[in-house]
């Protein structure tokens, strides 16, 4: 595996160590610290037989067209701009729980942040303030020097684009309603109200600690806001009525849907993947792996050879 030079330790070596400790035979598992270079020369190597690759869209399309020429078998896991559906028969204390562990997680850095909360017209506000109640509450600061619930980004440039990104939204008439502040890598929960859909930061990946929050009026405009991105990796749908849930997730072009849960749901025996920009609607994680990462062979014996009419 090609380890990112942000992430070669925990997202690496640590593996390799622990899978050492464990008993795997040597050379099974291998790290290989680098940049694009090195997972491009991994990429095209002919004795490489396949490659699952977790990252960005724009890398994973690159890889994609590789594997393309090459024939070669390839599982994509993208990038995402997952939706929070609250309907207004929705119990809003648990919706507002699922929406700010389904924003705030990691500071937002995961494929399954929940990047769009769309809630009902009759019940966005009760639900904001909620929210917004919620991400105040969480400190923003040094875990190794302080008891906080979010810690720094990434790396100053990924701080930066959220700022950005919400600056952006803001100066086309969105609404900070808490949060909203930077101090270098660190960046506080913030809650966004007044969202449209050409705002930067209801169409990009935010990638950081952001809860963007828009009303809509009837379950045909949430199903066509939620569609209206081109990522399809997980949605969640929060009503009173299972059978309610079940009809808008049969319309949405997502990977996988929780019904009255948050988006950011990884179980390992269950089969992991998103359509559109999030992926190329791979399956891995439990039984799924044995077709993902295997191929087939097809032998027939005959006994005494036919003897066929010609």
């Amino acid at each position: 595996m090609p380890a990112p030079p942000k992430s070669a330790i925990c997202g690496g070596v640590l593996m390799a160590q622990i899978l050492e400790d464990a008993g795997l035979p040597e050379g099974v598992f291998q790290v290989l610290p680098g940049g694009p270079d090195v997972g491009e020369a991994l990429v095209q190597h002919p004795l490489v037989k396949m490659i699952s690759f977790t990252g960005s869209t724009a890398v994973g399309k690159r890889i994609g067209e590789t594997c393309g020429r090459m024939l070669k078998k390839v599982a994509l896991e993208l990038g995402g701009n997952n939706a929070q559906v609250v309907l207004e028969d929705a119990e809003l204390e648990t919706a507002s729980s699922c929406g700010a562990w389904g924003s705030f997680l990691h500071q937002g850095q995961i494929c399954m942040q929940t990047g769009r909360h769309l809630v009902h017209r009759s019940v966005a506000d009760e639900y904001i303030k909620r929210l917004a109640v919620r991400a105040g509450n969480l400190a923003c600061g040094n875990p190794w020097q302080e008891q906080v619930q979010l810690g720094p980004l990434i790396n100053e440039a990924q701080a930066q684009r959220v700022e950005d990104i919400v600056t952006r939204s803001v100066e086309m008439g969105a609404r900070i309603v808490v949060g909203g502040k930077r101090n270098g890598n660190y960046y506080d929960a913030t809650v966004i109200a007044d969202v449209t859909p050409d705002m930067p930061v209801f169409s990009e990946e935010v990638f950081g600690p952001v809860a963007p929050v828009m009303a809509f009026d009837s379950d045909a405009e949430a199903c066509d806001l939620v569609n209206d991105s081109p990522y399809g990796l997980a949605a969640a749908i929060h009503s009173g009525s299972t059978e309610r849930a079940l009809k808008i997730a049969n319309q949405i072009r997502v990977g996988m849907v929780h019904i009255n849960d948050q988006t950011v749901n990884n179980e390992f025996q269950v089969p992991f993947g998103g359509m559109g920009s999030s992926g190329n609607s791979g399956r891995f994680g439990g039984p799924a792996n044995i077709d993902e990462f295997t191929t087939s062979q097809w032998i027939s014996v005959m006994e005494e050879g036919i003897r066929y009419p010609f």
